[in-house]
């Protein structure tokens, strides 16, 4: 059992804060790797809320979090003391300088220039994407049902996820690209399943193609109401300046990886979960057979799917995607009775954050009644984070909830999944916490589908 930050002597929040938190003697790398992994569960009972450890490549600690008090310290009442720390250094590989990867004043102005993108307006029109998509890939996994043939749902989500935020950024301008397949180029993030340079130089090298496309708009004065149309409109709320053409490139390769990577993931996970759990998705079902359509959910029936977001919510809760972030102290600070020296990366283990015995019972247990509002008051609240939280909570929070609810509400309506592997999957802890093989499901009509 870990420990509480109350247990933390008075004197160690005095106003001589101690040097470093206890930690592991040995120098250790924290990075998005297995090793931080595998090792962070242990620490976490052996040091405390609050730990330290020495780099192997100089005297630079990291702090790693166990807290959820001293994660909101990080994030919300002292964000501006804390950057992006050297995690993200491996994304800009990939990104470019986006707003996932970019910090200070330039992050502001882009943040406040592409807000308008991700509000509940734009999403409500942007679901008409999704259903659309949705619908399609129904009728795939129907086809598979009737032929009893099994589907490796990690790709199929990973797909879905890449076609709704294709659709979503490009529009119908995204039909030019398309091979005899159906697929475009960019279709390498399914296809690759390994997150290494050659995919980064493979990735980056479609920017061309986003700059070629938004010069072609620009030149014929063609406004669209997709994500790039947005981002074509933009304007630096004190120059009056648009993105350039780099920026642009950085911003809609960003929205690529993020719109895919992390919904795609999800979903894998909550189809995994539900086969395993035959009275969780009755429940679901009995859910999404109430709504009077025959068609996928709108966006005014989410509301109406309570049981399909505690689904949702409780499957990034055992498997956030992002499962570690890293932050950088830019002056110094004291945090949970410690000097908090410049220079200090901070870790915040989300996975091991959403695992904690002191915050979850049960922890390891798929329970999304956890999420019923009379459990969820008696939690703390920075104990859940799997958009982040604060000034850089996840600018397409609503963008992936509602794309994964319009998709839970109507595939549920109709199918139903039976495993075909063991329960517990092993993990491929890189920059998202994904399977380390594909996962395969076999689909089943619904009786109601039969008749």
């Amino acid at each position: 059992m870990g420990h509480s930050l109350n247990e933390v002597p008075v004197s160690m929040n005095a106003a001589r804060p101690a040097a470093r938190p206890p930690g592991p003697p040995a120098p250790f790398e924290v990075t998005v790797d297995p090793a931080t992994f595998e090792v962070l569960p242990r620490w976490s009972a052996a040091y405390g809320p609050l730990l330290g450890v020495r780099s192997p490549h100089n005297s630079r600690q990291t702090y790693v979090l166990f807290e959820p008090e001293l994660v909101r310290h990080v994030l919300v009442t002292h964000h501006r003391n804390y950057a992006k720390g050297r995690g993200f250094e491996r994304v800009k590989m990939l990104l470019g300088n986006g707003l996932i990867v970019s910090d200070g004043p330039l992050w502001r102005r882009r943040r406040r220039m592409l807000q308008p993108a991700f509000q509940r307006p734009s999403v409500e029109r942007l679901s008409a994407v999704m259903r659309a998509v949705t619908h399609r890939y129904l009728q795939r996994w129907r086809a598979a049902a009737e032929e009893a043939r099994a589907l490796d749902i990690t790709r199929e989500t990973s797909a879905f996820a890449l076609d709704v935020i294709l659709e979503s950024i490009f529009g119908q301008d995204l039909a030019a690209w398309r091979d005899e397949a159906g697929h475009t180029p960019f279709h390498i993030l399914v296809d690759e399943t390994v997150r290494d340079l050659r995919l980064a130089v493979q990735f980056r090298a479609l920017r061309k193609r986003v700059i070629e496309l938004a010069h072609w708009r620009r030149k014929r004065d063609v406004q669209r109401m997709d994500f790039l149309g947005h981002y074509l409109a933009a304007r630096d709320a004190e120059t009056g300046a648009p993105l350039d053409d780099e920026a642009l490139a950085d911003e809609v390769m960003t929205l690529i990886v993020a719109g895919h990577e992390t919904t795609g993931v999800t979903l894998n996970w909550i189809w995994h979960l539900l086969a395993w759990h035959p009275e969780a998705a009755a429940q679901l079902q009995a859910e999404v057979d109430t709504l009077p359509t025959q068609a996928p959910p709108r966006f005014a029936d989410l509301p109406r799917l309570p049981c399909a977001r505690r689904v949702m919510d409780e499957a990034l809760r055992l498997y956030p995607p992002v499962w570690l972030f890293t932050r950088r102290a830019v002056a110094e600070d004291h945090l949970g009775g410690f000097r908090v020296p410049v220079g200090t990366e901070i870790a915040i283990p989300v996975y091991t954050l959403h695992r904690h015995p002191d915050h979850w019972q049960a922890p390891e247990v798929f329970d999304p009644d956890r999420f019923l509002p009379e459990r969820t008051r008696a939690r703390h609240r920075y104990a859940y984070l799997p958009f982040s939280m604060g000034a850089r909570r996840c600018t397409g929070e609503v963008f992936a909830q509602t794309e994964t609810l319009i998709h839970l509400g109507w595939v549920a309506r109709h199918l139903t999944f039976e495993p075909l592997d063991p329960e517990v999957v092993p993990l491929e802890p890189g920059v998202n916490l994904r399977p380390a093989r594909p996962i395969r499901l076999l689909p089943h009509l619904r009786r109601q589908d039969t008749d």
